[in-house]
């Protein structure tokens, strides 16, 4: 299921079809193998990407951990909690 909904995705950004990624990482056995070999210079295409340099401050809020949660849950909970999910009880009593 997860290799097909890889392909599906890939085929999607290199302007092919799932068949085709699936037939050419058979042959090749490597991700970047497939995409170097489907890539184009026309069209969709997947292309290397080179982050930029982070500034000063990106550094200092990188150093502190600030943003970078124990878990994906610690970043959304609270607000969901507090806010997104407030009302639902409510909403849902209504209709």
């Amino acid at each position: 299921m997860i290799e097909t909904i890889r392909a599906e995705l890939m085929a999607e950004h290199l302007g092919t079809d799932p068949a085709h990624v699936l037939r050419v990482h058979s042959e090749t056995g490597s991700l970047i193998g497939t995409v170097e070999q489907l890539r184009g210079g026309h069209g969709r295409t997947l292309r290397v990407f080179s982050p930029p340099r982070p500034n000063a401050v990106e550094k200092k809020i990188a150093r502190t951990e600030a943003l970078d949660p124990e878990s994906a849950r610690d970043s959304f909970e609270p607000m969901g909690r507090s806010r997104l999910l407030r009302r639902l009880p409510r909403l849902v009593r209504q209709h």
